[in-house]
């Protein structure tokens, strides 16, 4: 079962982020529990402090699993609306060397320790290799509003770039796509540790009723409008039926 825990340290008044997250300032972290022998979708909400750009992969702490090769070691899998997915995984040679050794290499690349970040909105698979453990994310909040770019006709990995809870109802999609079944809509597809994949569509009836119409449902559990949430750490991906657009999010931190 995934486990997030937030911690938000003073810097300022405090300021209330809502879902029991309170927030003095912009500093934090996110701890994340990873299954074991197994893969955890994550969501980014935190970067690097003093930057907007994310958080550095070798930044994040944790009991990785290190090895010689990726099929030895702990994985990082990283998706990017541009170049699709990129691999990392946690090195350690055969003697093992300070400079070189227990850090994230990008597959492919292994010269030199990444200096990739992570982006908060951006989602990610963490690869164990090994029992279940916390891995620590730790930074700051972004204080300006984010847009996430949706892919046309095509999935988008993507969560919350804050740490905070989002009601499915309240996703700020631009012109999402309507329909009367999933087939004929946009559609999330939201990742739980223990329930794996909850898909929803975005329905509207022949005759549209603004008390049902133009509301996101579960897929299989069409009576009501959804009210489920996305939690802060979790990710979903974004099933786009038609021309690319966006998805906005307003910083609780303003």
């Amino acid at each position: 079962m995934k486990k997030v825990m937030f911690g938000l340290a003073a810097a300022a008044a405090i300021a209330a982020f809502g879902d029991g997250i309170e927030s003095a300032n912009t500093v934090g972290y996110q701890n994340v529990t990873v299954k074991a022998n197994d893969m955890t979708m994550i969501g980014i909400q935190f970067t690097d402090t003093g930057s907007a750009d994310g958080i550095s992969i070798n930044s994040i702490k944790g009991d990785f699993t290190a090895g010689l090769s990726s099929g030895e070691s702990d994985n990082l899998i990283v998706w990017d609306a541009v170049k699709g997915y990129t691999s990392y995984f946690y090195y350690v040679g055969e003697e093992p060397d300070e400079a070189y050794d227990y850090k994230w290499y990008e597959v492919g690349n292994e010269e030199e320790p990444t200096v990739d970040k992570i982006a908060p909105g951006q989602g990610m698979w963490y690869v164990r290799l090994g029992t279940a453990t916390d891995i620590t994310f730790a930074g700051e909040v972004l204080g300006s509003d984010k847009s996430i770019p949706v892919k046309a006709n095509d999935m988008t990995m993507f969560c919350s770039p804050y740490p905070t809870a989002t009601s499915i109802q309240n996703i700020d999609v631009a012109n999402p796509t309507a329909g009367l079944s999933s087939g004929e809509s946009d559609n999330l597809i939201v990742w739980d540790a223990v329930k794996g994949y909850t898909s929803y569509f975005y329905y509207v009836g022949e005759e549209p009723d603004a008390a049902y119409d133009y509301k996101w449902y579960e897929v299989g559990n069409e009576e009501e409008p959804t009210v489920d949430t996305i939690a802060p750490g979790q990710a979903a991906w974004y099933v786009r039926l038609g021309a690319a657009t966006t998805i906005s999010f307003e910083s609780p931190t303003k």
